[in-house]
């Protein structure tokens, strides 16, 4: 198994493990997500619950495309998923995560990127 593989079977253990404190937020993300009108009436825990909800119903967790924009992240691998099926968002809300811990039993992420999606990406 190569390391993204490694590292994506990982994240999927965060969220079928199922303790939140597992899942973090990149700060700048959080406050961006708490000015969005419509992401800021889920609250952080919220959509940490929705992100829990849909990887452990439906999946759709897969490497993402890094971007310039991700060069200054502390992460060898990203990964994404469209979360779909939300209420006043028909688009979905695109989710990019980072393995913070790769501890085997509990290992630890952080969201990295979160909005609502533009265009389709294939998971919804």
């Amino acid at each position: 198994m190569d390391e993204s593989a490694r590292q994506l079977e990982l994240v999927q253990v965060t969220f079928r493990n199922g303790l939140r404190n597992c899942v973090h937020w990149q700060i700048s993300v959080l406050d961006r997500v708490s000015r969005d009108p419509q992401l800021s009436v889920f609250g952080a825990r919220g959509m940490v619950e929705l992100l829990f909800g849909w990887v452990n119903a439906v999946g759709g967790l897969r490497p993402a495309v890094v971007h310039g924009a991700d060069s200054s992240l502390p992460y060898n691998y990203l990964y994404e998923m469209v979360v779909g099926n939300i209420n006043g968002i028909p688009g979905g809300l695109y989710v990019k995560l980072g393995l913070k811990d790769a501890d085997e039993d509990y290992p630890e992420v952080t969201i990295v990127s979160c909005h609502v999606a533009t265009f389709p990406r294939g998971s919804q």
